[in-house]
């Protein structure tokens, strides 16, 4: 992406109104604490199959008793770890949030395409935008989670820097209407995914449009 132009703009609504509701949900999960009654259950359950076990003899009852026991301590060994480190991610996450609400900016590389073209996912790969930005200058954007799909593709937009793109879960910003694109099978995607050196997320080459789409769509299925 270093051959896009990038400005640095003031957060508008939208973004400001995502960053708070993500520090909101981020400050209650930081609130939410195990009770300490799930422990208290979980060394009720483990002693009990624990002295249960210990009077049974081999059979699928003492399998199934032994292995809940081992369920129920495991529980109480590791699940404080595990809340540490997800309370550690939730304060991580919120010291991000606020620095961006903070910082008030964010940079973004201004798209105007003059073409586009799509290849829905065929397996769970993701879907696939092929963007000609310039005459013969294209870029790749991957859309694993389905983020893309309700505004997008459209010939005006914003690519938001990585951190804020992760941060918010949002890579685009659609600026004008949805467009219908120009259309990539599919399997011959999925097919040319399987060569070396297919493109990767927002990576940018200098090539044609037209042709790098007719090379992936005769790709062999």
């Amino acid at each position: 992406m270093h051959q896009l132009t990038s400005i640095t703009r003031p957060l508008n609504y939208l973004e400001l109104r995502w960053l708070n509701t993500l520090l909101k949900g981020q400050n209650n999960a930081l609130k939410s604490k195990f009770k300490v009654s799930g422990f208290i259950v979980a060394a009720i359950i483990g002693t009990m199959c624990t002295w249960m076990a210990s009077k049974m003899e081999d059979s699928f009852w003492l399998f199934l008793v032994g292995t809940i026991a081992i369920f129920s301590w495991s529980f109480i060994v590791f699940m404080p770890y595990e809340l540490y480190k997800m309370h550690k991610n939730n304060r991580r996450n919120i010291s991000l949030i606020e620095f961006w609400i903070k910082k008030g900016t964010v940079t973004v590389y201004p798209i105007s395409a003059l073409q586009i073209a799509k290849a829905i996912e065929y397996d769970d790969e993701g879907d696939l935008f092929i963007v000609e930005y310039d005459p013969d200058r294209l870029i790749y954007i991957w859309d694993h989670d389905g983020n893309l799909r309700k505004k997008f593709p459209c010939l005006n937009f914003e690519i938001y820097e990585d951190d804020f793109a992760t941060l918010t879960g949002r890579p685009i910003n659609p600026l004008s209407e949805k467009i219908m694109p120009v259309e990539i099978n599919k399997m011959a995607k999925w097919a040319y995914m399987k060569h070396p050196g297919i493109p990767g997320h927002l990576d940018a080459e200098v090539g044609s449009f037209a042709e790098v789409v007719d090379k992936i769509n005769k790709t062999p299925i």
